[in-house]
């Protein structure tokens, strides 16, 4: 047994929220929601719950779903940020008066002919490449490797 008298020690269970971004293969894919990242957290919480060694860490899935509108959103999320800045930074506050659809900009699906509000910036990144991995990924195929040297 360890120090504190438990057979394993501790553990620290850390769970990341998958937010789709731009430029990766996965900027096709929607983001699951607040509440669908909720309730797999719970999910999560209750597998553990009466393992005392454990402690779960995660972000907040309402932060999650920000993260997701500004990296997903187009120009029309200006006005959102516009909001946030004018009401000191109170992003949840600028969020509910925001007439945008957060949902529209988060949780669906882009279509893979579909032009993006960031296909007109020249990041070096090629979309065809993109393309490909996010098939491969589709097909559940891993990537060859890379062999540098």
């Amino acid at each position: 047994p360890g120090p504190d008298g438990h057979p394993f020690g501790k553990l620290t269970l850390s769970v990341s929220s998958f937010v789709p971004k731009p430029w990766t293969p996965f900027q096709w894919a929607p983001f699951a929601g607040a509440g669908a990242l909720a309730a797999k957290l719970d999910t999560i919480k209750r597998g553990v719950g009466g393992m005392a060694t454990v402690r779960v860490l995660h972000e907040n899935p309402r932060e999650a779903a920000l993260q997701a509108l500004l990296a997903r959103g187009d120009r029309r999320v200006g006005d959102f940020l516009e909001g946030a800045a004018r009401l000191g930074g109170d992003w949840r506050r600028a969020l509910r008066e925001w007439d945008g659809d957060l949902e529209f900009h988060t949780t669906r699906v882009r279509g893979l002919d579909e032009r993006l509000p960031w296909d007109h910036f020249d990041v070096g990144v090629k979309k065809a490449g993109l393309l490909r991995e996010w098939e491969r990924a589709q097909a559940e195929e891993a990537a060859p490797a890379v062999v540098s040297g």
